[in-house]
């Protein structure tokens, strides 16, 4: 998995305040090196200031099916979470999971900044 220019700061829409759900947000992935049938899913995760993490949403899983003999290809997928809550400002962390749990590779952290107004 590799994730690749993910907006690193956002603040909310202008007149928004926390806590604060977005309709709708769209994950952009792309898989390389894998083989076989995985339920995959994505996760948000609250980084609280002791760097524990707190689940926030879980998309739906998905199963993919990855051929032998196409490592070297990249699938996409977009996994669409909805209603994905935002009770306060800081860091969330994007991660995908399977069945054995968080894939490892890249995740990606966004700061959601408190700013009257937005950016």
């Amino acid at each position: 998995m590799d994730l690749a220019n993910p907006w690193a700061v956002v603040g909310l829409p202008v007149g928004a305040s926390f806590p604060f759900d977005v309709d709708e947000l769209p994950v952009y992935v792309q898989f390389t090196d894998g083989v076989g049938i995985f339920d995959l899913a994505v996760e948000i995760r609250r980084v609280r200031e002791d760097e524990s993490r707190e689940l926030v949403i879980r998309s739906s899983p998905a199963r993919l099916t990855f051929a032998a003999g196409n490592q070297i290809l990249a699938d996409d997928w977009v996994f669409l979470l909805t209603h994905v809550p935002l009770d306060e400002p800081g860091l969330y962390e994007f991660v995908v999971t399977s069945d054995d749990g968080e894939l490892q590779g890249h995740c990606a952290i966004i700061r959601v900044l408190d700013l009257e107004g937005g950016l």
